[in-house]
């Protein structure tokens, strides 16, 4: 139950790629449910200097039969019978992106809701470091694909356990044109956008390619109040590269995520 709850919870560390809860051994019929509240500071999106401070529902199941939720967005089913080896399919929904007026003005566009279908594959070097992977694929041709690893340290103190992971994400041209690109046709030079984002002069566009879109680096710290209730904190530093990094909306390319809530287990 311990390992399933730490790496479950490191989802909340702010990266928006899919993450596959741990196998657990269960009797059948039963489950694990843990909700809860945290409080999230992160960018209005990737790259931007605007941050957001919002309230953001904790939601970890997972059932006998495979089945598990690892956030209100991610869902998918565990195949693998092995306990060194996870597989299984991926469910995840993207949610939609408005832009601002100053984006809009520069050849941005407001990004519509998305149902991202895939799978994930994880690997067990030792029973406190996984290999973890997942691919993604959206209707409108976007593909993903992350691979990480996370470590797990146990027991730092009485009640406090800490999991720290790394990884790279990649993405095609249809997925960084679709979160980092400018249509030609919505365009402008800098002297018709004053004050704004710095756009392409020759009204162009910009069309970013398909390659590693950004390299990450979280912890997670859980102390367990008692057998029922958790407080779980992460913070997660990601730094853009490539194309995406070069992206005219992209204001920064380097930025935190953090966060800090209670789950609590029924």
């Amino acid at each position: 139950m311990k390992k399933f709850l730490l790496i479950a919870l490191t989802a909340l560390s702010g990266n928006s790629f899919a993450q596959s809860l741990a196998a657990n051994l269960m009797p059948d019929g039963s489950r694990d449910v843990f909700v809860g509240l945290a409080i999230a500071a992160a960018p209005h999106y990737e790259g931007r200097q605007e941050r957001k401070v919002s309230l953001m529902p904790i939601m970890q199941m997972q059932w006998s039969n495979g089945i598990f939720i690892a956030d209100p967005y991610t869902a998918g089913m565990h195949l693998s019978n092995r306990p060194d080896i996870e597989f299984g399919p991926l469910l995840q929904y993207q949610p939609s992106r408005s832009a601002s007026a100053a984006e809009k003005a520069a050849g941005a566009s407001d990004i519509g809701a998305a149902l991202n279908a895939g799978g994930f594959f994880n690997y067990y070097l030792n029973d406190k470091l996984r290999l973890n992977s997942s691919l993604l694929y959206a209707n409108g041709g976007e593909l993903s694909a992350k691979l990480g690893l996370q470590k797990i340290f146990g027991q730092i103190a009485p009640h406090h356990t800490l999991a720290v992971s790394g990884g790279i994400v990649w993405a095609n041209r249809d997925y960084a044109e679709k979160y980092f690109g400018i249509l030609p046709s919505l365009a402008v030079s800098d002297s018709g956008n004053p004050g704004l984002l710095p756009v392409d002069k020759n009204r162009n566009g910009y069309r970013p390619s398909a390659g590693i879109k950004d390299l990450h680096l979280g912890a997670n710290w859980n102390w367990e109040l008692n057998h029922r209730l958790l407080l779980s904190s992460g913070v997660s530093a990601v730094h853009l590269t490539n194309s995406a990094a070069h992206s005219p909306l992209v204001e920064q390319r380097n930025y935190l995520t953090i966060h800090s809530g209670l789950a609590y287990r029924f």
